[in-house]
C-alpha cells in the first residue's frame, strides 16, 4: 500500500467510542466474536483519511449483504467516500497488535476493496476513565497496513478544525450556567481545567524536546542537508517559530514578565476608560436635565413679568392669584 499515515476525523472517534460504550453498558462486549467496524474515507497522496465509520454485525464471518446495504446508505450522503479500512476493539489486557482474528477479518474485507487500513482500539480506555487514570498522551489505538501479508505499523493522527477544538475545550472547561439565589453563577470545573492545562504544558515540553533533538542531529550530521533538501524548509519553519517567541529568553524571563505586566496595565486602562465613559454619559444626561430646568425657570420669569405688566394696565386677576400664570405655564412647550 502507498499510504504512510492514517488521518482520523473526530466523527470516527465519536462513532467508535459510541460503539464501545453501548456494548460495554449492555454487557455484550467481546463475548464470542470480535467487535469491529468499517472505516469510510479517501486517499490523498500518502495519507489515508477516514471521514466516518459504521459498525459491523457481531458474527464470525463477514456479512457482505449488510456491508453493501450499509455502505450504499452512506454513499447517498457521501458519494465520494469509499471503504478504506476497518477498526477492531482489543481487550485492554492484551497488546495492541494484529492477531489471527484481525488477519481473518482483513482477508474477508480484501474481497471488497484492495486497499485497507487496520485500526486497533484498546478497551482499557473505559477502565482508565472510570479509575481517573487516563492520560491523553497515551493513545488507546494503533494503525497498521498490510505489505506482502505482513502488518506494518502506521502513524495515526486526529485532524480537527478550530471550531471543533473550541467546542471541546468549552465543554471540558465550562459547565452550564446555573441560577443560585436569583444570581447567574459561572461554575467551572477547576480540577479538570488544571489537569488539561498540565497535560498541555507536558505536551508542549515533549514537542520542544523533539525539535531540539532534530536540530542537534542535523548539527552533528551536516550531510543530511545535502542528501535531503527538505530539511532546509523544516529549519526555516523552526527559525520562524523562534522569531515569534523572541520574548522568551534563555536565561531570564524579564521580558516576558514585562510584557505580561504591560498587558495587565492595558486591560486595567481599558476597564478604567469604560468606567469613565459611563460616568461621562451620566453627567451628560444630568447636564441635559439641568439645562431643561433652567430654560423652564427663565420662561417662568418671563411669564411673571408679562403677567405683572398686563395686570397693571388692564383689569384682570390680582397678582396674588396664580390661576392665570399656572394656566399659561401648563400650556407652554417646555412642559416635560
Amino acid at each position: 500500500m502507498s499510504f504512510l499515515k492514517i488521518s482520523l476525523h473526530p466523527l470516527v472517534m465519536l462513532n467508535m467510542t459510541d460503539h464501545l460504550v453501548r456494548r460495554h453498558a449492555a454487557g455484550q462486549f467481546l463475548t464470542t466474536h470480535p467487535e469491529a467496524g468499517v472505516l469510510l474515507g479517501t486517499f490523498s497522496a500518502e495519507t489515508l483519511t477516514a471521514i466516518t465509520s459504521f459498525e459491523l454485525m457481531n458474527s464470525e464471518t463477514l456479512d457482505l449483504v449488510f456491508l453493501y446495504e450499509r455502505f450504499a446508505q452512506f454513499q447517498v450522503i457521501h458519494p465520494t467516500l469509499r471503504i478504506v479500512g476497518f477498526y477492531q476493539f482489543v481487550p485492554g489486557d492484551t497488546t495492541l497488535a494484529p492477531n489471527l482474528v484481525t488477519a481473518d477479518l482483513f482477508a474477508q474485507l480484501l474481497r471488497v476493496t484492495p486497499d485497507l487500513a487496520c485500526l486497533l482500539f484498546s478497551t482499557s480506555i473505559i477502565r482508565d476513565i472510570q479509575e481517573q487514570s487516563y492520560r491523553p498522551e497515551a493513545s488507546p489505538m494503533t494503525g497498521f497496513k498490510s505489505v506482502n501479508a505482513v502488518f506494518q505499523p502506521v502513524e495515526v493522527t486526529i485532524e480537527s478544525s478550530a471550531v471543533e477544538k473550541v467546542s471541546v475545550d468549552t465543554i471540558l472547561n465550562m459547565e452550564k450556567h446555573q441560577a443560585q439565589d436569583g444570581v447567574n453563577t459561572n461554575i467551572k470545573s477547576l480540577k479538570l481545567q488544571n489537569q488539561s492545562q498540565g497535560y498541555a504544558v507536558k505536551l508542549l515540553q515533549e514537542k520542544v524536546a523533539v525539535i531540539l533533538s532534530y536540530i542537534e542531529r542535523v548539527g552533528r550530521h551536516p550531510g543530511l542537508l545535502t542528501a535531503n533538501p527538505a530539511h532546509f524548509q523544516t529549519l526555516r519553519e523552526i527559525n520562524a517559530l523562534t522569531l515569534k517567541l523572541r520574548l522568551i529568553l534563555l536565561n531570564s524571563d524579564t521580558a516576558l514578565l514585562a510584557e505580561l505586566d504591560k498587558r495587565e496595565v492595558d486591560a486595567n486602562m481599558a476597564a478604567l476608560l469604560s468606567l469613565v465613559l459611563t460616568q461621562v454619559g451620566q453627567v451628560d444626561h444630568l447636564n441635559s436635565l439641568t439645562t431643561k430646568l433652567f430654560m423652564k425657570s427663565k420662561y417662568a420669569e418671563k411669564l411673571q413679568v408679562k403677567f405683572q405688566l398686563e395686570n397693571s394696565t388692564q383689569p384682570g386677576p390680582s397678582f396674588g392669584s396664580k390661576s392665570w400664570f399656572v394656566e399659561r405655564l401648563s400650556k407652554s412647550h417646555w412642559k416635560s
